[in-house]
């Protein structure tokens, strides 16, 4: 399997860039991973990101979903299942990773949604899904695949992970706050107690 994955952003204007998949596509290829990133605006018409995008035939292709362009890419999600279908579609960004659970019951051709930063998750989605000797029900089954930041389906319900902490530090959603209590410097003489607080 070739590793060809595609980072998507719809920009809410020509001027504007998406800064996420760009630090993506970095660590992709410092890893030695096939990346390519596309932008386009929300002023591009559904028909012609599909064309473009079905032309590149990924292996997997990771969209930035943010409130101006949410709505677009539900469109060429839904599309995209039907014109290629055994590419694994990611969501990540602020408008789905609060509400894995809606995007993986609404679209079963997304296979996963990312939580918090995507850098570290994606590398690591990367090195299960083309690592040497993988074999192919490993790649057709995401299910299988768990790690920190990535909410995926297990058995066809949605499953949540661990989410990932800036700096490849992992949590769950039940850390306790204690964990951070010396982490912020203080120019005062008082220590936060966590306890009192």
């Amino acid at each position: 399997m070739e590793k060809e994955i595609l980072l998507v952003a719809i920009n809410a204007k020509y001027i504007h860039s998406n800064l996420a998949v760009q630090s993506i596509r970095g660590v992709l290829e410092e890893n030695g991973y096939k990346a390519k990133v596309k932008e386009y605006t929300i002023n591009n018409r559904v028909e012609d990101i599909l064309d473009d995008i079905y032309m590149e035939k990924p292996v997997v292709i990771g969209f930035s979903c943010y409130i101006w362009n949410i709505e677009y890419i539900e469109k060429l999600v839904a599309s995209l299942g039907k014109l290629l279908p055994a590419c694994k579609i990611f969501l990540g960004g602020p408008e789905v990773s609060y509400n894995t659970d809606y995007y993986l019951d609404k679209y079963s051709n997304v296979s996963g949604v990312m939580v918090g930063e995507g850098e570290e998750t994606f590398l690591e989605l990367a090195q299960k899904l083309f690592a040497e000797g993988t074999d192919e029900s490993c790649q057709n089954n995401i299910e299988n695949i768990r790690l920190a930041g990535l909410c995926t389906r297990d058995n066809r319900k949605p499953t949540t992970t661990n989410k990932r902490v800036k700096g490849g530090q992992i949590m769950s959603t039940t850390t306790n706050l204690q964990l951070f209590k010396h982490d912020t410097p203080t120019t005062n003489t008082d220590q936060f107690d966590v306890e009192k607080a």
